[in-house]
């Protein structure tokens, strides 16, 4: 990827051109764009976008949080230039570099752009390992990627019902301390620590599998009455 992108010159170009729905390159989540509102409205936008051109509409490649606030702010174009480049993977790598360049990355987002990589553009596992994690600070081995992957796939579920997952330090007593703190119904960690406030603050591995079979037991009898896999879910859910 030595080669330099050749894109267009710095233009105007109509928001109602370029596919704000599409989030091939974006890994964010939950931004903050308060600071950013605030340079824009100061000194307006100092670094243009970066579209990738497509049949039909633009792609956003660098620039989602610039867009939004613009939209936001009732802007008809965005300052921006355009490339012509069939490499996605390429393409995802610059609009990585641009974000830890200019913001860094939160957990969830590192968590996001791991399962990209390897789930969209298909890179090898060994090569994000030595070459991935270490651009997000984060230490190189197996266990990182795995939890970081775990991490993205739940948030996508726990998202899909409108639910919250706060993320802590490590360790069970920040654990217990965090569930009291929101009235969480539930607190796991990937280690295997359980906290289930409705039986007890700690982890006692005798009530808690005794929970976790109640919540299979129910899943099993709901099937044996024909519930559908909906109803299962509305019943169960609460559980959680």
């Amino acid at each position: 990827m030595t080669n330099s992108l050749k894109m267009t010159l710095i233009e105007k170009i109509p928001l109602q051109e370029i596919d704000l729905a599409d989030d091939t390159f974006s890994v964010n989540f939950m931004p903050d764009l308060e600071r950013l509102r605030f340079s824009i409205e100061e000194v307006g936008l100092i670094q243009p976008t970066l579209l990738r051109k497509r049949p039909g509409k633009h792609q956003i490649v660098c620039g989602f949080r610039r867009i939004a606030v613009l939209r936001e702010k009732g802007s008809p174009a965005v300052e921006g230039s355009v490339v012509e480049e069939d490499d996605e993977f390429r393409l995802f790598c610059l609009s990585l570099h641009d974000n830890l360049t200019t913001r860094g990355l939160n957990a969830v987002e590192k968590a996001i752009a791991l399962d990209k990589l390897i789930y969209r553009f298909r890179i090898d596992r060994s090569a994000v390992i030595t070459k991935f994690l270490p651009l997000f600070s984060l230490e190189t081995n197996e266990k990182i990627l795995d939890t970081f992957l775990s991490l993205a796939r739940m948030e996508d579920e726990v998202k899909r019902y409108g639910e919250n997952v706060f993320r802590i330090p490590v360790g069970h007593t920040f654990l217990v301390q965090e569930t009291k703190k929101h009235n969480a119904v539930f607190g796991v960690e990937k280690s295997g620590h359980i906290c289930v406030p409705k039986f007890f603050w700690f982890d006692d591995a005798i009530i808690n599998s005794m929970y976790m079979i109640e919540i299979v037991s129910k899943i099993k009898y709901l099937r044996l009455c024909n519930f559908s896999l909906e109803e299962i879910l509305n019943i169960t859910m609460n559980y959680f």
